[in-house]
């Protein structure tokens, strides 16, 4: 999605429209800083796509508090929201 942003921001601006290149590039720089968040967020908070290597540190520190889950996570907040919900 990025490219065709900045291809058409080149494209804009080769035709002498400024504005438009500008809100086109800066729609690019935007969704590139997103998807690198939310890239970084699946692999550092939720470990998506890592290869825990058994006798490092990390898998030790892994193994012995396993991280939960999206739908462990998921479910205890809303146990929590259904406490609250029926305390109210």
């Amino acid at each position: 999605m990025q490219p065709r942003y900045n291809a058409a921001s080149l494209k804009a601006r080769l035709a002498r429209n400024r504005s438009l290149g500008r809100t086109l590039s800066t729609l690019g720089y935007t969704t590139t800083m997103l998807s690198g968040y939310l890239g970084g967020e699946l692999i550092y908070r939720f470990g998506a796509a890592v290869q825990r290597v058994e006798g490092t540190v990390e898998h030790r520190i892994a193994s012995s508090k396993p991280t939960p889950s999206i739908t462990e996570r998921l479910m205890e907040t809303t146990e929590k929201l259904e406490r609250v919900v029926g305390e109210a």
